[in-house]
């Protein structure tokens, strides 16, 4: 087998499966019937199975095509939880942040802010530390150097 089915694909044939037709799958997906059933078609030929018992009345599932069927269900609902897991790591901010300030400016305003920010995204790992001198951000690992008043070295 070179080819993968396409994920498309599987769902199209698990409409069709679970609708008995290809004329209902079509009218719910909005393309003809023709298109679904070539979908199909190209399916069997990359899976190398038949799917689907056809005639003029009725369209049943074959004993493979009812394997075939578990397999897609487990791996359309994978890729589901998938791209809600990427949606969710999209969305919320996580991971580790490494932030230095001036010790008054920090402790006066940096600090109270990254409680706040802190409580709002607790997936997020605040490290936070004040420091009265200039810091090498590349070589200690800082994200983020939050000064006010300081001279800041040209490079």
């Amino acid at each position: 087998m070179n080819n993968l089915p396409l994920l498309n694909d599987l769902r199209v044939f698990m409409l069709v499966a679970r609708r008995a037709g290809f004329a209902a799958v079509a009218e719910e997906l909005g393309v003809s019937p023709a298109f679904v059933s070539k979908r199909i078609a190209l399916l069997e030929q990359t899976l190398n199975v038949v799917l689907l018992h056809r005639t003029t009345r009725r369209v049943t599932i074959t004993e493979e095509g009812e394997r075939i069927y578990e397999w897609a269900q487990r791996i359309l609902q994978d890729v589901g939880q998938m791209m809600d897991e990427l949606s969710d790591v999209r969305q919320v901010p996580q991971g580790m942040l490494r932030i230095i300030s001036s010790f008054g400016f920090g402790r006066q305003v940096v600090a109270p802010a990254l409680s706040a920010l802190a409580k709002a995204y607790p997936q997020l790992e605040l490290r936070f530390d004040v420091e009265d001198r200039l810091v090498d951000l590349v070589n200690e690992g800082v994200d983020l150097d939050i000064r006010i008043g300081d001279d800041i070295a040209p490079n």
